[in-house]
């Protein structure tokens, strides 16, 4: 395999107030993507739904009393974030998948650059993006979202919480309360790494850095971004 990068976006970074598009951020994910798309074999991005998952989610849940119909919806709001994405950058050759076939298939090939949601019921798009990293043979995710990384506590609610900068997936799953057995996904669950995709990537050795917010926007370029935050490893 050649030099590949895959990217986690977290969906909470792609909107502002009101759902309207956070075109500071876009614009550096744009602008790192057309100083970088000769520099690397495959890159490959996966959206979240953020902000549009939730508040659709949160519309229809209430109506639809079959959980996993409410992860479809969820599902297909990441897919929709993906196409708007696309556009955003305004690549015409970048590949968004219609299913998880289409996106090995194109992973197979070894070349260009993959945008994608969810593709599979029952995962979370972290396990997408983990999973995806698995077929090019990349052993790092560079998660970004709209928290700097992971915390000892929630520093919204504790002054006191401290940044962990370096943290095993043993004790990711500790500190998250995950079994080994504890692999089922809830839509739209708050947790930075997902429960299965955590058991996933521990298991195949694959590492995340996970961070964002002022991370991203105290810097003139997305790259710093990529070596700050969490660091998850073996």
């Amino acid at each position: 395999m050649g030099k590949n990068i895959v990217i986690k976006v977290g969906g909470s970074l792609m909107y502002k107030d009101g759902l309207q598009l956070n075109t500071v951020f876009l614009d550096m994910l744009k602008d790192w993507y057309k100083r970088n798309r000769d520099n690397y074999d495959m890159i490959v991005i996966v959206v979240g739904g953020g902000k549009l998952s939730r508040e659709i989610g949160s519309v229809v849940k209430s109506h639809i009393k079959n959980i996993d119909d409410v992860h479809s919806v969820s599902m297909e709001l990441t897919q929709t974030n993906a196409y708007i994405l696309k556009g955003y950058i305004g690549d015409k050759n970048i590949f968004n998948p219609e299913s998880l076939g289409d996106a090995y298939e194109f992973l197979m090939h070894g070349k260009g650059t993959m945008i994608s949601g969810g593709l599979k019921h029952g995962w979370s798009t972290d396990m997408d993006a983990a999973v995806f990293a698995d077929v090019i043979a990349c052993k790092k995710v560079y998660k970004l979202s709209d928290i700097e990384g992971i915390y000892t506590d929630d520093p919204k609610k504790n002054e006191d919480a401290r940044l962990i900068s370096d943290i095993t997936w043993e004790k990711y799953r500790k500190m998250f309360k995950i079994s080994n057995r504890n692999d089922e996904h809830t839509p739209n669950l708050h947790i930075p790494i997902s429960v299965e995709c955590a058991l996933f990537s521990e298991n195949k050795k694959i590492t995340f850095w996970v961070s964002g917010g002022s991370s991203i926007y105290n810097r003139k370029k997305l790259d710093g971004a990529f070596e700050s935050g969490t660091h998850i490893h073996l």
